[in-house]
């Protein structure tokens, strides 16, 4: 009659130690355990963890009808199957913080949404592209400049996590120069060593002269166009 709470005993210890092995050294929340904010692969299971922070997979937020503050709080896993891989250090152990304001006029008007995510930040409100390069400058901060596939991907899976019901659409720090015939550039100055166009390239044109990433790829569009848009420490 012993034996089922001794092997109930031995499964706990085996599963603490296991948790502690593959870096989980903290106390299990809702099922789940923080990581210190770094990505981490359970055993058989690929899920991986960012330091954004959620309850049970729904958001926590506290608005009245004239919202001043809004709060985000609780670990997030990611849902993809595909482990995240990036040689750029983009996760973070700080929480998902929100913001709605009283709504003033240009560019540089709180959002109703914006998620810190390590050096980056994530504004769900639709801007026009030199809106977005504005509020990112009133914020002592540059659009987000990609050099690696690993940190196109991760902002991308971060994107969907924090904005579900989203297009999957949101500005680059990156258009042309000059006019239709000049190449893109990144407006932070940075060298263009990594690319994520489809297989046609975009053609000049006049119009389409800014660069948003449209999932699964970049795209050139009319630069007067409002999208969600990505800050970054620089």
């Amino acid at each position: 009659m012993r034996v089922l709470p001794i092997l109930c005993i031995l499964f706990s210890t085996t599963y603490a130690f296991s948790l502690y092995d593959f870096g989980f050294h903290g106390k299990p929340v809702n099922g789940k355990a923080i990581v210190d904010g770094n990505v981490v692969k359970r055993p058989n299971d690929e899920r991986s963890y960012f330091g954004l922070e959620r309850n049970g997979g729904r958001e926590k937020r506290q608005a009245s009808q004239n919202p001043s503050t809004v709060t985000v709080t609780s670990t997030v896993p990611v849902t993809s199957s595909e482990p995240v891989t990036s040689s750029e250090p983009v996760t973070s152990s700080e929480p998902v913080t929100s913001t709605a304001g009283a709504s003033t006029a240009g560019p540089t008007r709180a959002p109703s949404h914006e998620f810190n995510f390590g050096k980056y930040l994530l504004v769900t409100d639709l801007m026009t592209f030199a809106d977005a390069k504005a509020y990112c400058e009133g914020k002592g901060q540059q659009m987000v400049s990609i050099h690696k596939k690993g940190t196109d991907t991760t902002l991308k899976r971060v994107f969907k996590l924090v904005d579900p019901d989203g297009a999957s659409i949101y500005w680059l720090g990156m258009k042309k120069a000059t006019g239709k015939t000049s190449a893109f550039q990144w407006v932070d100055g940075s060298a263009v060593d990594y690319e994520n166009w489809p297989a046609r390239k975009p053609k000049p044109t006049d119009k389409e002269q800014c660069v948003a990433f449209w999932d699964p790829n970049w795209s050139a569009l009319n630069c007067n166009n409002k999208y969600a848009f990505v800050c970054e420490k620089k």
